[in-house]
């Protein structure tokens, strides 16, 4: 936010180059946090991922499961 506001003030003052500095950490630090939020959404999923695979390997590899007769 606050490099938003100081690139606003450049562009008010007439100062292309600190505008276009303070924009592009501006969306350096936007891209930054959209990032740690998929990482913190894929930590939130992956614990319950893991437990659902798990869930499936075990019933898999019991035979009853399937109701089929092995010879």
């Amino acid at each position: 936010m606050s490099f938003a506001l100081r690139s606003r003030h450049a562009e008010k003052q007439k100062d292309t180059e600190n505008q276009h500095r303070f924009y592009e950490r501006m969306l350096k630090e936007d891209s930054d946090v959209a990032l740690l939020r998929v990482f913190e959404c894929f930590l939130e999923a992956a614990p319950q991922q893991i437990l659902q695979i798990s869930i499936l390997l075990v019933d898999t590899r019991d035979e009853s499961t399937f109701h089929c007769k092995l010879p």
